[in-house]
């Protein structure tokens, strides 16, 4: 479960606390929210820029917080995908498989089995979509 956290202010140096329910290892749901870096990769924009936008504009409207990555380290801006339509993650984007080391070797099949699931439904889609005669 993804806990929802709650946002710093830009001069608040406190740590950020999970929502109710959050169990230990929530973190950031990078499927709806890009890390700074990401986001001035894909808006080709400098971090200042960015993270002026998120003080200025995403974060009074609620599409960005600043939180801790998952890895440790100070607070980061973490830019929410609706934000812009360039952070998006798009179904022609390639997968990359998680570290599945924790989980057991049946678990590791399921995944990978769910994974080869998910291709093949975009790869469906994707014959769906195109116009008959090609």
């Amino acid at each position: 479960m993804i806990a929802a956290l709650k946002p710093i202010q830009p001069d608040d140096r406190s740590e950020p606390t999970p929502g109710p329910g959050a169990g230990a290892g929530d973190g950031i749901d990078t499927a709806r929210f890009s890390p700074i870096g990401e986001a001035a990769d894909r808006l080709g924009l400098s971090r200042s820029v960015i993270q002026r936008r998120c003080r200025e504009k995403w974060q009074p409207a609620g599409m960005a917080l600043m939180a801790s990555p998952p890895e440790g380290g100070s607070p980061t801006w973490y830019i929410a995908r609706r934000a812009d339509t360039r952070l998006a993650v798009h179904l022609g984007e390639t997968m990359q498989e998680s570290d599945l080391t924790p989980f057991t070797d049946t678990q590791q099949q399921q995944a990978r089995q769910r994974a080869e699931c998910v291709k093949a439904y975009r790869k469906l889609r994707e014959t769906e979509q195109r116009p008959q005669g090609q």
